[in-house]
């Protein structure tokens, strides 16, 4: 499933695709400045260390990934979640393939 129209059901990560060797991301607007972002990591793949203005809601859809917040490690798998705090530095490497949802 690759599309999906308002007011029908739809599974999340089917919504986005793992390329080789690269990052994959979906945005789905909720409108208002509401998003949400749908990515889909390939082995090893890695988000450098960012921040954002915001505190972030991380959500596990499937696979593993590490979390590096505030020079901590956090491994998380499927239907796990964090929260990442408002301009705290953090890293995510996918251990393995994942997908993951931000809030």
């Amino acid at each position: 499933m690759n599309k999906h129209e308002n007011g029908q059901p739809f599974t999340l990560k089917e919504l986005v695709q793992y390329r080789k060797h690269q990052i994959n991301s979906r945005h789905l607007s909720l409108g208002q400045d509401k998003d949400i972002v749908l990515l889909a990591l390939a082995e090893n793949e890695s988000i450098s260390s960012e921040c954002s203005p915001t505190d972030k809601l991380v959500y596990m859809l499937e696979g593993t990934l590490e979390v590096i917040l505030s020079n901590q490690s956090f491994v998380l798998q499927a239907e796990q979640s964090i929260i990442i705090p408002e301009n705290e530095l953090h890293t995510l490497q996918a251990i393995g393939q994942c997908k993951f949802v931000h809030i």
